[in-house]
């Protein structure tokens, strides 16, 4: 039904855009906290070998670039 009333062709979409519109700013964190791991892909699947090597937590360094306009 929220896809209708909004035109977009999924539910997931129509989600997205009544999210984006409510909170415009809590959309762009979301966004951005989901770039994060797909951004740091790498360097969070060498740390998850080195810990489930040693079985233990480890720091893994990891870039967060700034929100897209």
């Amino acid at each position: 039904m929220a896809a209708r009333i909004v035109g977009e062709p999924t539910r997931w979409e129509a989600g997205a855009r009544l999210m984006r519109a409510d909170s415009p700013q809590a959309w762009a964190t979301l966004n951005q906290t989901a770039d994060a791991p797909r951004d740091n892909r790498e360097a969070i699947d060498q740390c998850r070998t080195v810990a489930e090597k040693t079985v233990k937590p480890v720091r893994c360094p990891v870039e967060i670039r700034p929100p897209r306009a």
